[in-house]
């Protein structure tokens, strides 16, 4: 399961229509990039059907998935690439799931990590790699501080946090376990210092990017 941090994402993304105009919920709160089957040797199956996403079937899901499974190539939920990303995501990984399209994105919203607050008390600044790890870790979830796996851009900039979630035969997913040590190097983030991005300030009520204080 994996949550992505939109500021940094934006960094790169600067023309994206979201990325212009930013939700405040997002500078505070990681948003869903997808939840990925993996096999314990660290390898993946994708695209294992060719079903097509049907959104009508995800209908009770939209307003939910609209807030914390964001396209930010998009500007509004209407639009009618909003849902690429989805589709995207089913057609990849959810076809290989073994679960319906409703059991697929239900199991992703199920087991999105709320972002400890951590985040939005040093945003634009710096945080503590452990104080992150911890904060994530005692968030009302199961696993620990090793259980959680920080992606980051140019080594320190906070772009991504996994998790694990444990599956039955049949594709449905249980509960956060610890993750294999093929996940667990996925760990990018170098020292102890992690930096978290902002949006462009005078973007942020009108449009957005990224700025950084350093790109050392």
């Amino acid at each position: 399961m994996s949550m992505s941090y939109q500021p940094e994402f934006c960094h790169k993304h600067e023309d994206y229509p979201g990325c212009r105009k930013p939700e405040p919920f997002w500078k505070s709160h990681l948003t869903i990039h997808g939840m990925w089957p993996e096999y314990k040797d660290g390898t993946w199956p994708s695209f294992c059907t060719t079903e097509v996403l049907d959104n009508a079937t995800i209908a009770p899901l939209l307003s939910r998935m609209e807030h914390y499974w964001l396209n930010v190539q998009a500007l509004t939920p209407t639009a009618i690439i909003f849902s690429d990303f989805w589709k995207h995501e089913w057609s990849k990984h959810g076809t290989c799931s073994g679960l319906t399209q409703l059991q697929y994105f239900e199991a992703a919203l199920a087991h999105f990590v709320n972002t400890p607050s951590i985040l939005a008390d040093n945003y634009g600044g710096t945080v503590n790699k452990t104080d992150l790890l911890e904060a994530y870790s005692n968030n009302g979830d199961e696993a620990d501080a090793g259980n959680v796996i920080l992606a980051c851009q140019a080594k320190h900039w906070l772009s991504e946090v996994r998790i694990c979630v444990g599956v039955m035969p049949n594709g449905e997913a249980t509960k956060r376990v610890p993750c294999p040590s093929t996940v667990i190097s996925d760990n990018s983030c170098v020292g102890e210092e992690i930096r978290i991005a902002k949006f462009v300030p005078s973007f942020e009520n009108t449009g957005g990017g990224r700025v950084r204080s350093s790109e050392n």
